[in-house]
């Protein structure tokens, strides 16, 4: 038993070395004031389920096996090195992803085309974090070295009736024990703990440090369908709220022509930090194109992207489908629903009037399969750029920004009008790698290897914008740009100082907001700006809370559409609609953040733990009090997923006219 108790100590020494690591490297999950023995006691619950499922063929064994390295290294120190590593891959990760791994991430890394070419440069870029994992196995290491020759042998196994007896109690005890890591508990009945527990030991901010990889991942590991979240009636789930809404055409001004064709750029990892205009930054900022676009243009301060994964962004985006369940959409046992998007209702998926361009792999990210879904008629990836790649205008992940959007202004001038064109770009993707010919040191870098990535986009946006004003089909056209999610943030942007200096500007209302900036935000602003060369689109800041699902709706109304669309947005530029309650943010923890702003203005927010709500009968000891009489914010959180989880289940989230 000794030997036992002292391999799981020394595991535990080591995840927790582990959790300091992820500490140190992203600094914002764990404030130096904050509970840190509440944290690693926490901890320890979820690093037991994890050695419970690593460790499961070492603790049944070691009852009838004598102490050897041979049988520690294999079946101790592999399990445990293979668990510390996921745990290092999410120390890097984390500032790209803003949560820890989960099963999806298996399912979108391209392992057959970039696999073996991205574990290099995650070493080389992340050699800190490579280091760390190497420390982390020393407790583990000494365990395998050390069992056989300082006194922490086994017991002695023979064939006499009384080590039979002292090995089949030892097996019982292990057997015990493992029962109770790998559920998380020591009751035999109900469920095994769930992400969601680690609630109970951190704020939103610092669940990640509570949680290891492992644990995340094996939770997460089995795609399981929606529940089917009964929390009111029928009729008065509409009362609260639906997603069935209807579109006026937006009142274009006079003179200018409303749009026919729809082009959608989703840059990668543009934050709004990188651009001065969003943020008055003390520098020049990293999108001197993007920025001047803005002043021609309807932008918003104030747009959340709904994932901080590239997978979430074109269903969110095209068809106002949030990622409110654990597995992204495209990748969920939902994948195959009937689905409305802007593309289906515009009409621009008959006829070859539909394209979606992406410099990776055809199925990335199962990009291949929502494009299907979505209604869209072509698909170019990486495999369609002979010519770019043979010219050394590749990085890691496929054809860089420049030519790929040179060719999408060739393409769409081939196009039937009225077409619709949706672009994904991905030079500003790690490991941000700019071609020797683009002469790299031209653009500005800053303190992030991102910042000069991201200024090449951007220029590569400009030349973009270029060829295709000289092309008669862009005066009738409406341009959409956004990112997909956040990239990593820079210091000198963090915290609300950009909102104070643009209030002190004068560049946004008054009467836009009161109170505290809610800094949470910054994990989700992104650009999104939407500009009609013909002047259809009102040019000025914007000053409604945006989001990605809003796209949809609101794009309909510029294009001129009259009737309901099924979506999860709102139409920006209907004032009719609440814009109260603006942003559900799906923490992959088990539970939800609704924000919304209350009667004076100040933003707030309400926290839901579905499935325990839901075994509970209803309810919830999380805030939020009712807005002027209306629905509370509560209810319209509980409304808006009992919607979401109906129309998934029912296949219901298109609506008869299409």
């Amino acid at each position: 038993m000794k030997r036992l108790l002292v391999g799981l100590a020394l595991g535990e020494l080591a995840f927790l070395l582990s959790r300091v690591f992820f500490a140190c490297f992203n600094p914002e999950v764990a404030p130096i004031s904050g509970p840190w023995f509440q944290w690693f006691l926490g901890g320890l619950l979820f690093d037991g389920v994890a050695f419970g499922y690593l460790l499961a063929p070492w603790l049944l064994a070691l009852p009838w096996v004598k102490s050897s390295r041979r049988f520690d290294f294999i079946f101790y120190f592999v399990p445990l090195a293979v668990g510390l590593l996921l745990n290092g891959i999410d120390t890097g990760f984390f500032q790209f992803s803003g949560k820890r791994l989960t099963f999806d991430f298996f399912l979108t890394t391209d392992l057959e085309n970039q696999g073996v070419g991205q574990i290099w440069v995650y070493v080389r870029d992340f050699w800190k974090v490579t280091l760390s994992w190497l420390l982390c196995l020393m407790p583990p290491l000494y365990f395998v070295r050390a069992a056989r020759y300082r006194g922490l042998a086994s017991d002695s196994v023979t064939g006499e009736k009384s080590g039979r007896v002292r090995s089949l109690f030892q097996f019982g005890i292990s057997a015990l024990l493992l029962l109770v890591l790998v559920r998380g508990t020591f009751l035999l009945h109900g469920r095994p703990v769930p992400i969601a527990a680690a609630a109970q030991f951190a704020d939103a901010t610092s669940v990640p440090l509570v949680l290891n990889s492992v644990f995340t991942i094996l939770r997460t590991s089995q795609k399981r369908p929606l529940s089917d979240y009964g929390f009111f009636l029928e009729e008065e789930l509409a009362e609260i709220y639906t997603p069935i809404q209807t579109i006026q055409p937006f009142d274009i001004p006079a003179g200018s022509v409303r749009p026919k064709n729809l082009v959608v750029l989703i840059l990668e990892s543009f934050s709004a930090e990188y651009s001065a205009f969003l943020t008055t930054r003390e520098d020049a900022g990293f999108t001197p194109f993007l920025d001047s676009l803005m002043q021609k243009s309807a932008w918003w301060p104030l747009a959340l992207a709904n994932g901080q994964r590239s997978i979430h962004a074109p269903p969110a985006i095209l068809s106002s489908i949030p990622g409110w369940m654990a597995d992204p959409y495209s990748l969920s046992v939902y994948s195959t629903n009937s689905i409305e998007s802007v593309v289906r209702q515009l009409g621009a998926d008959q006829d070859g009037r539909s394209v979606f361009f992406h410099g990776a792999t055809l199925r990335s990210m199962s990009f291949d399969t929502f494009v299907a879904t979505a209604g869209i008629s072509r698909h170019y990836g990486r495999e369609n750029f002979p010519v770019a790649i043979a010219e050394g205008d590749q990085n890691t992940w496929g054809v860089q920004d420049r030519p790929l959007l040179r060719t999408v202004a060739a393409e769409l001038g081939q196009l039937s009008s009225p077409f619709v064109s949706v672009v994904f770009t991905l030079s500003s993707h790690h490991p941000y790698q700019i071609p020797d010919h683009e002469q790299p040191e031209r653009f500005p870098s800053g303190e992030h290897p991102i910042h000069r990535a991201v200024a090449y986009s951007d220029d590569s946006l400009r030349e973009f914008f270029e060829r295709a004003s000289a092309q008669p089909w862009y005066s009738d056209t409406l341009f959409v740009l956004t990112a997909d999610h956040v990239g990593p943030r820079s210091s000198q942007n963090r915290g609300p100082r950009w909102w104070d200096r643009l209030k002190d500007a004068s560049r946004v209302s008054p009467g836009f907001w009161s109170g505290s900036y809610p800094e949470d935000f910054e994990r989700y602003r992104v650009p999104l700006v939407m500009f009609s060369p013909s002047g259809a689109v009102p040019a000025g800041l914007q000053i409604t809370v945006a989001q990605q699902l809003d796209i949809y709706p609101t794009v309909m109304s510029l294009m001129g559409f009259s009737g309901e669309v099924f979506s999860f947005g709102k139409n920006l530029f209907d004032p009719s609609q609440n814009q109260s309650f603006f942003y559900v943010e799906n923490q992959g923890t088990g539970w939800f953040e609704g924000f919304y702003r209350d009667a004076s203005g100040q933003v707030r927010s309400v926290r839901l733990a579905a499935e325990e709500e839901l075994a509970r009968g209803g309810s919830s000891p999380f805030g939020g009090d009712s807005i002027g009489g209306a629905p509370s914010p509560r209810d319209v959180l509980k409304a808006q997923l009992q919607q979401y989880s109906r129309a998934l289940r029912s296949n219901r989230m298109q609506l008869p006219h299409r």
